[in-house]
């Protein structure tokens, strides 16, 4: 017969750091970004500082696992739809969905903003968020290359890095949702590497 009763002593350590996740998020969506205290974070969770700081030495690091659950997205999850333009619309729909949840434009500046006085905590950005965006963006360009699409020295790092910082830009620094800016992004990109 199976024993119900939970655990006595310390809780095992996935179940730990989904409390703080847990207590992260929810203080992220009452209090945003810039109003989320690691003591507060702990306070919440019911852990000491020290636990929490042993295990995510600063908020951004803390946030962006709460946020975006840490798992990095590969180009090989992207369903290839047979054209250049198919997969970009796929691919900037996603980014625009994930742009449009509440808070994100201000979760995602608070980081950057941080990260300007701690050059430790852009690089983990740069390795943890930015990269997988610009790995997928590559696997779009490096297919339509194979297809024929675009040329065969086209630099698609370049383009993906044009493509990243144009959705970046229109969400985060002009705050804009233009109808028909995907589409247009997508064409232009094209045109680009013609």
């Amino acid at each position: 017969m199976p024993n119900d009763t939970p655990p006595r002593g310390r809780p095992r350590i996935a179940e730990l750091d989904e409390r703080i996740l847990d207590a992260t998020r929810a203080l992220l969506a009452e209090h945003g970004y810039l109003g989320l205290s690691m003591e507060a974070v702990a306070k919440r969770a019911g852990v000491g500082k020290q636990t929490l700081y042993r295990r995510w030495p600063r908020r951004p690091l803390l946030v962006y696992q709460a946020y975006f659950g840490g798992a990095a997205r590969t180009g090989a999850e992207l369903p290839d739809t047979g054209t250049l333009a198919g997969d970009l619309q796929l691919a900037t729909a996603y980014q625009d969905h994930v742009f449009k949840q509440p808070g994100t434009v201000e979760l995602i500046s608070g980081m950057v903003a941080d990260c300007l006085v701690e050059p430790d905590l852009m690089a983990a950005l740069r390795e943890n968020m930015m990269r997988p965006d610009l790995e997928v963006a590559a696997v779009i360009f490096a297919r339509a290359v194979s297809r024929g699409e675009l040329p065969g020295d086209t630099d698609i790092h370049a383009m993906a890095e044009i493509m990243a910082g144009a959705m970046f830009a229109h969400h985060v620094l002009y705050g804009e949702d233009r109808p028909g800016f995907r589409q247009a992004l997508a064409t232009t990109l094209a045109k680009l590497a013609d």
